[in-house]
């Protein structure tokens, strides 16, 4: 799928390391092509129709594989950039994370997203009730290397793991976990542990779908009556404006390479796809750079004849269906480059013209 550090840039493309490709090619090992693509064939029909998006079959080994060539990219891909934004808008290692829980941690995603972005924490957690995929992460781990000297797995269900470990993270995630809770109940449970054991940044990551954004919005809610500072993606602490949109849904998107094998099990031809996610990132404190209370892009950003046209959320609580003009020169220079979730300049802003509300 690629080598070096994962890169994403300009295409914001996301390649796993060479070291973390080796590490999968390892686990799949000698497993049949066709085992694997029923494996995946019957995971992809148990989440569709599984409540709370937790699969009651029990899983196989090839079960196991199939998800880590299939689904652990997408994921992997959706942590990375989350985190990646994070450490620019603290100006790089600033955040001083050295100690880091993964809670509903799967194969370990964000400690191996940690590891990417060259960050190794000196203590880490990582939360799973499933035993397989604890032994996974520990492996996966160890060959990639750069991950925390002192990371305890723990199998355990995620609020009972959390209120077990007996001090609070500079750094908590929960990567496409939180909606796997039975009920509303379990997940206000779990937000509130993980908020317990936040001094410092807390991620949310969840698929990008209207189930998986209104999970996002339920816990936004949740964090900022418990006194939480909003990172992002949101510009604002106001009531959330797609929220009771029928249509639109806050999501993004992150282009991940997929291998020979990736493309195989899910049919496809292309050397890429799209893995659209929800998030929010909370803290104790108020962010240390001030861009995250610029306008951001919540849609796919289009050129056309009269200019760049995209759906932005503003400051104020508004989200616009905006245009910046060909006429307005270098703000239309800057607006060209715009991906989808990226923050607008406000110079860029400051000559928009609003086409109407997002609704």
């Amino acid at each position: 799928m690629g080598s070096g550090d994962p890169r994403y840039a300009e295409s914001r493309m996301v390649q796993l390391p060479e070291t973390l490709v080796e590490a999968i090619e390892a686990e799949v090992g000698q497993e049949p092509a066709a085992r694997l693509e029923k494996a995946q064939a019957e995971l992809s029909a148990c989440y569709r129709t599984a409540a709370g998006g937790i699969c009651p079959t029990p899983w196989r080994d090839e079960h196991y594989r199939a998800y880590l060539v299939a689904r652990f990219p997408a994921t992997f891909a959706a942590t990375y950039v989350v985190l990646d934004e994070i450490l620019k808008l603290g100006g790089g290692g600033a955040t001083g994370w050295e100690t880091v829980i993964d809670v509903c941690a799967g194969p370990g995603t964000a400690l191996l997203a940690l590891a990417a972005l060259g960050l190794r924490p000196k203590r880490a957690w990582l939360l799973e009730r499933d035993s397989n995929f604890l032994a996974i992460a520990r492996r996966l781990a160890e060959h990639v290397g750069g991950t925390a000297d002192g990371t305890e797995y723990c199998r355990a269900e995620a609020a009972e793991g959390l209120e077990s470990i007996g001090m609070p993270a500079d750094l908590v995630v929960c990567a496409y976990g939180l909606g796997e809770q039975s009920s509303a109940e379990a997940r206000a449970e779990l937000l509130r542990a993980a908020w317990e054991r936040t001094k410092g940044v807390l991620v949310v990551v969840e698929p990008g779908t209207p189930q998986g954004a209104r999970t996002i919005f339920e816990g936004r809610r949740m964090l900022l009556e418990l006194g939480a500072h909003l990172w992002g993606p949101c510009p604002h602490a106001a009531s959330c404006p797609l929220e009771t949109s029928e249509r639109r849904w806050c999501h993004f998107s992150v282009r991940l390479a997929r291998s020979r094998l990736h493309r195989m099990l899910k049919g496809g031809t292309l050397t890429y796809e799209d893995e659209r996610f929800s998030y929010v990132v909370a803290a104790r404190f108020a962010p240390p750079s001030p861009s995250n209370a610029r306008a951001r892009v919540i849609s796919f950003p289009r050129l056309t004849n009269a200019g760049v046209k995209f759906e932005g959320c503003l400051a104020d609580g508004r989200a616009e269906r905006i245009l910046i003009p060909k006429r307005e020169r270098e703000a239309y220079r800057v607006a060209r480059d715009l991906r989808w979730g990226a923050t607008v300049p406000d110079h860029v802003l400051a000559v928009r013209v609003v086409r109407g509300a997002v609704q």
